[in-house]
């Protein structure tokens, strides 16, 4: 009786340490899949977060884009609208200090201190009556007295015919200095006029100012003949010799060095745009579907309104599918093509890009993106702005 109490008691105390040790892994199963699915809710909510952060910062890079290029835009209509603006152009090709030698006859003569005061540094030696003959004489003593300036500017057409060939003596003796030779109205006397316009088709450094043409319908320019200078006329006279050297002088002044840069990209550069530096020489395109039609159709638009500049920046991806045919469209610009490709962890850096003219890689790490393994974290956005312009101002 005993022995089976016993043994049922033993029978009760191991159901009692089955039931405990179920419960116990029952427990702990349901403690370790809690965990996992708080862990895995964490982890979503990180992306979740992740996610809308970067949706944000993109939102951000395309207000920031918006409002740099419209005061990139504003600050090239206004350089456009000062070189377009007369005086601007005087006080840059500065005509008044021009080292002038004007050579006339009578109807310079007129005009002679009018010229004088406007142009300060120049010789204006006129006198009545003369003819081609005394032209080829001063031009040839002033050579060799060394005294001839540039440029120099000619009266002459109005005592008698000019002849082809005296014409291309003195034209000789100019060597390379500017000429700018005036024609007459008086083209009825002696048809002086078509010699004259003839010059420049053989002449590259010739300009013809056509007083002629200038004064017409301005009778209160001259005196009964319709030849000789009236104060009013002297007046216009000096200024069409003014407005003829400061256009041309305007046209060839120096080309300054195009600081612009048109730097498009991908997300990539969305994600970083906001640490780039503002620039008014600086026009970004980003584009989260960066493809060869949108980019080609912005380059098209800058081109037309004459804002492309002549250095080009292409900020890409390398997992990108077009990355090559978008390198293809930036080579085809006029300028300098600098790419900075944006290569996933373990990539080799590239020496080279067909098509570009440097390359610079910007190989990421696994700790520099966020928890979706795609999208770049604060700190590495900070670090691939300042690879970019570190290496465009480096060039």
């Amino acid at each position: 009786m005993k022995a089976k109490k016993k043994k049922r008691h033993i029978f009760i105390w191991i159901l009692l340490a089955v039931f405990i040790g179920v419960y116990l892994t029952v427990d702990e199963y349901y403690d370790v899949k809690n965990a996992r699915i708080a862990r895995e809710n964490a982890l979503q909510d990180a992306l979740a977060k992740d996610r809308a952060y970067s949706k944000e910062r993109t939102a951000y890079a395309y207000g920031i884009i918006d409002q740099r290029n419209a005061a990139y835009e504003a600050e090239q209509k206004r350089l456009t609208d000062l070189k377009n603006d007369p005086e601007y152009r005087e006080n840059a090709v500065q005509t008044e200090t021009l080292p002038i030698t004007a050579i006339g006859d009578s109807v310079m003569l007129g005009a002679a201190d009018v010229m004088r005061s406007t142009f300060v540094r120049s010789s204006v030696d006129a006198q009545v009556s003369r003819s081609q003959y005394a032209l080829l004489d001063i031009v040839i003593d002033a050579v060799s007295a060394g005294t001839l300036g540039n440029p120099v500017v000619i009266g002459i057409g109005t005592n008698g015919p000019l002849s082809p060939s005296v014409c291309e003596e003195v034209i000789d003796l100019c060597g390379n200095r500017d000429i700018f030779w005036l024609t007459t109205t008086n083209n009825w006397q002696f048809y002086n006029t078509e010699t004259i316009l003839a010059l420049p088709e053989t002449h590259s450094n010739v300009t013809i100012i056509d007083w002629d043409t200038i004064s017409a319908g301005h009778s209160e320019y001259f005196y009964n003949d319709g030849i000789h200078l009236t104060p009013a006329g002297r007046s216009a006279y000096t200024e069409a010799i003014k407005d003829s050297l400061t256009s041309y002088y305007w046209d060839h002044l120096p080309e300054e060095p195009d600081h612009r840069i048109f730097m498009a990209g991908d997300d990539t550069l969305l994600s970083c745009v906001s640490k780039i530096p503002s620039s008014l020489d600086l026009y970004l395109y980003g584009d989260e579907n960066l493809n060869t039609e949108s980019l080609n159709a912005k380059i098209e638009e800058l081109k037309t309104a004459g804002n492309l500049g002549t250095t080009q920046v292409l900020v890409i991806s390398e997992e990108r599918e077009n990355a090559k045919e978008l390198v293809d469209l930036c080579s085809s610009m006029e300028g300098f093509l600098h790419v900075v490709m944006i290569q996933k962890p373990g990539s080799k850096p590239l020496k080279s890009y067909p098509g570009a003219d440097s390359v610079y890689s910007f190989i990421l790490q696994e700790e520099d993106l966020m928890m979706d393994g795609i999208h770049m974290n604060a700190g590495t956005v900070r670090r691939l702005a300042g690879f970019i312009m570190t290496q465009v101002k480096a060039d």
